[in-house]
C-alpha cells in the first residue's frame, strides 16, 4: 500500500536556510540557488607557495561542497525547476 505522508515540519537549519533566501542581497553579492549559502569556494589543483595552479572550479557554493555537489553561485537567483 502506498501512503501520502504530510510534509514535515522544517528544522532549524532549514527556517534558517529559508530566512537568508529571503533576505534582499547587496548588488553583486554571489548566493546559492541550491541552499542559499553565500560561501563560495574555489578548487585548484597542484597549488605551489606562490598560488598558482590549475583552476578546477570558481565560486562554488562551499555549503553544497560539503555535501559533496557542486553548485556554482550566482549573481542572479534564478528559480530551480
Amino acid at each position: 500500500m502506498l501512503y501520502i505522508v504530510p510534509p514535515a515540519a522544517p528544522d532549524e537549519k532549514e527556517k534558517t536556510r529559508r530566512r537568508i533566501r529571503r533576505m534582499d542581497r547587496p548588488p553583486g553579492m554571489l548566493q546559492c540557488n541550491r541552499c542559499g549559502g553565500r560561501a563560495a569556494a574555489t578548487i585548484r589543483a597542484g597549488v605551489t607557495e606562490t598560488g598558482h595552479g590549475t583552476l578546477i572550479h570558481k565560486n562554488i557554493c562551499a555549503e553544497c561542497y560539503k555535501r559533496g555537489l557542486i553548485v556554482p553561485m550566482n549573481v542572479e537567483l534564478k528559480p530551480i525547476k
